[in-house]
């Protein structure tokens, strides 16, 4: 039997494996029909030890007794609980916490650090919150936090950037430290201020925190700071210019690890592993050769997004184990600290030649869990010993579903784009592909810009050439994993040499054969949705398209984005006041009198980082000129519910893009 749309709903994943002494606590999620929910619970080797629904965030105790995590009871804020290690039921801790996040514990077991959310009042709009009266000065918003928030209510803020996709309006909540007494549940706040809290370690000493700090509403800039757990006195310990993302503290104490990034590319930026060295009080890139962002992985739509993953020390301190996508695939590698000397990187032994590693993390003994996938096996949670030849694999979640289901491969392309410059890509094959037919294809544009594309398993391009279709997938230049200057070569060029670069992997499929094409399709979401716009205002060489959430004014774009102000300026460049020439000149709004190709438009009402309202342009536009077009709106749906969402609008989203491939004669 072919793989379905409905066959999304028997897949599972695996995520934040938490070994100790040789047991791996960690989540697995799937999509429950019936609730029309995604739900979790927490594991240990793949056998479930709470029954959800939704369960997350486990931590073992220092002594391996206990095992904390965040469980939302009865629909409400996610809260800690704990459960024996040795059996039994999973107790409440906390109580009150708001949008409970991430949590850790001290290394004496007697606290536990979590983020989560508090109520941060600006005085600037005090004025007009009395005047409001919104909310109630002495109550604050207690709303659960979360991308199904509300949309209800009058809100007021001084914030550029106050509400973000997936999460919904901040209503003057921030991310803050807390730390919970891990006997009496008792709460007391650590930081507190006009800022967010994105990531925290404790220091192995038990008294003090490093958490990284963005103050800067809107800005890339980042600082770690380091907080006092008894005094609440907190100090800067570094700060990047560009981006910090996790960090972790050596066994011993001397040194911090976290990616960062100096800014120098803008949103382009490769991160790079970095250490803070306590004693000496600075920091440095000990990766400044590789030339690949550390700590990156390659999206996939089995594995959940989680948290960003942390640096992964070594017992002994001397390595520190991470990630890196590269050229299709993402590699485990351990990089050799000592000091804040660049330091050797070298590669571990992952299940396959070809495929992704994700989530790493340290097992206390030498070796690492990771999460591990390719191109016809969703996710599983594996591990190696360092210096070991091969990983054992630690869960089977998905041998059921591959004993019912045929699955096509998937091969590798190689081209030259626009001036020579080498690309790659590859080609979804049917099942029983026959190299003597001409099949349909479907060009699936990837999102970022600067995201990619590779060897990952995607039940969306094995259902779609279930069909019998060719699915064909392209990192052209602005893509990540070729290095930084292949990531920045799309900046202030979008639709530029980057869309001859898809249109030369076109060709390249067609000149091989097996591709028919009077009978193609262009497809993408977000960037990709852009693209989509782009191609089908510039070309008439697809019979249909479908645009998912797309960029087609990124005029408009700028103000209604979350991370519109920015991103604009730095991916065009241009403001609507200082560069609006530029801006209309990318947007395919511009140019769509051209465009005769009928087109799918599909946009979440609860979009904020390509506003629905971005959507709604290019199909008002469509509409006018007398295209073949549809809207679909999807209720409640942010930016990226196509792997998030409720499983009735991700399932429902793939019958639609069918019915339109299908209408097309595609």
């Amino acid at each position: 039997m072919r793989i379905r749309p409905e066959d999304l709903l028997r897949l599972q994943s695996p995520s934040d494996p938490q070994p100790k002494g040789g047991t791996v606590a960690h989540v697995v999620s799937w999509l429950d029909p019936d609730a029309d929910e995604r739900r979790s619970r927490i594991c240990l080797d793949g056998r479930p030890v709470t029954a959800g629904p939704h369960d997350m965030a486990p931590r073992w105790s220092p002594d391996g007794a206990s095992l904390a995590f965040l469980r939302t009871p009865d629909g409400r804020d996610p809260q800690v609980f704990v459960l024996p290690a040795a059996g039994g039921e999973a107790a409440q801790l906390s109580h009150d916490l708001k949008g409970a996040i991430d949590l850790r514990w001290s290394a004496d077991g007697r606290r536990i650090a979590v983020l989560a959310h508090r109520h941060e009042p600006s005085p600037a709009t005090a004025a007009l919150r009395a005047a409001l009266d919104w909310p109630p000065a002495d109550t604050g918003d207690d709303r659960r936090v979360s991308e199904r928030q509300p949309e209800t209510g009058l809100r007021v803020t001084d914030r550029l950037v106050y509400r973000n996709d997936g999460l919904g309006y901040s209503d003057e909540r921030r991310r803050h430290l807390f730390v919970l007494d891990a006997a009496t549940g008792a709460a007391e706040p650590l930081t507190g201020g006009a800022f967010d809290v994105d990531g925290f370690d404790w220091h192995p000493d038990g008294r003090r925190i490093a958490y990284i700090a963005q103050d800067t509403d809107g800005a890339p800039r980042r600082e770690i700071r380091q907080v006092d757990v008894d005094t609440r006195a907190s100090r800067t310990l570094c700060a990047c210019e560009g981006g910090i993302t996790a960090l972790a503290w050596s066994p011993g104490g001397q040194m911090l690890a976290f990616f960062g990034h100096d800014g120098r590319h803008g949103w382009a930026s490769q991160h790079g592993l970095w250490l803070y060295d306590d004693a000496a009080g600075r920091a440095a890139n000990i990766t400044p050769d590789l030339d690949r962002a550390a700590g990156s992985a390659l999206a996939g739509d089995v594995r959940t997004m989680g948290l960003p993953p942390r640096p992964q020390w070594a017992t002994d301190g001397r390595r520190v184990f991470f990630t890196a996508v590269s050229e299709g695939n993402t590699a485990l590698l351990a990089a050799r600290a000592e000091g804040l000397a660049p330091a050797a990187v070298t590669p571990l032994p992952l299940p396959g030649d070809a495929g992704c590693a994700s989530e790493p993390a340290a097992d206390g003994q030498g070796g690492v869990c990771f999460l591990w996938e390719d191109p016809t096996h969703p996710p599983d949670l594996w591990h190696v010993g360092y210096g070991a030849e091969r990983p054992d694999r630690v869960t089977a979640l998905h041998e059921e579903v591959l004993r019912d289901v045929e699955l096509g491969r998937r091969e590798r392309i190689a081209f030259a784009g626009a001036g020579g410059l080498p690309v790659e890509g590859w080609l979804q094959l049917p099942p029983g592909f026959d190299p003597a037919r001409r099949y349909p294809l479907v060009l699936h544009i990837h999102g970022g810009p600067h995201g990619s594309y590779g060897n990952t398993f995607s039940h969306e391009w094995q259902a779609r050439a279930a069909a019998d279709r060719l699915v064909l997938t392209i990192n052209p230049r602005g893509s990540g994993g070729y290095g930084q200057n292949f990531v920045s070569a799309c900046v202030g060029d979008w639709g530029g040499k980057d869309f001859e670069d898809l249109m030369a992997g076109v060709d390249a499929v067609l000149a091989r054969g097996g591709a028919d094409p009077a009978r193609m399709a262009v497809t993408g979401i977000s960037y990709g949705g852009f693209m989509t716009c782009w191609t089908v205002t510039h070309t008439d060489r697809f019979a249909a398209a479908i645009t998912e959430m797309c960029v087609s004014n990124l005029l408009s774009f700028y103000g209604t984005s979350d991370i519109g102000p920015g991103f604009a300026e730095f991916e065009i460049p241009g403001s609507p006041w200082d560069g609006a020439e530029a801006l209309w000149a990318h947007s395919p709004m511009k140019h769509v009198g051209a465009c005769r190709t009928p087109t799918l438009v599909i946009h979440g009402e609860s979009d904020y980082r390509c506003p629905i309202e971005q959507g709604e342009q290019f199909y008002t536009a469509l509409r006018r000129r007398g295209v073949e077009t549809a809207l679909i709106r999807v209720p409640g749906a942010s930016h990226v519910f196509s792997i998030i969402g409720k499983p009735s609008q991700r399932v429902g989203r793939l019958r639609a893009m069918e019915a339109w491939l299908r209408g097309h004669g595609i």
